[in-house]
């Protein structure tokens, strides 16, 4: 998957602008001794048009800042397709 469009997210946990609604699925944390605390957060926003995006917010804890990467729809059917072809 690629990412169509990142947004730096400087009010987060409140929806960026031009999102209507953000579900988060799954958040994993991530410890590195070189990085600084990051929280990935994964689920689906829906923009003004009604329209449902894959996203993934990267927040380094302890700060109200992230980067959003939205993602093409097709690429959570490819995803899934993807996923389905190792079972």
């Amino acid at each position: 998957m690629v990412a169509v469009m990142v947004i730096d997210w400087t009010d987060f946990p409140n929806p960026p602008r031009g999102m209507r609604s953000l579900d988060i699925t799954e958040v994993r944390r991530v410890y590195d001794y070189e990085l600084p605390p990051l929280v990935i957060y994964a689920g689906v926003a829906e923009d003004e048009t009604g329209r449902v995006i894959p996203v993934v917010a990267i927040l380094e804890e302890g700060t109200n800042v992230a980067k959003l990467y939205l993602f093409e729809e097709k690429d959570r059917v490819k995803e899934k397709e993807l996923i389905a072809s190792f079972a």
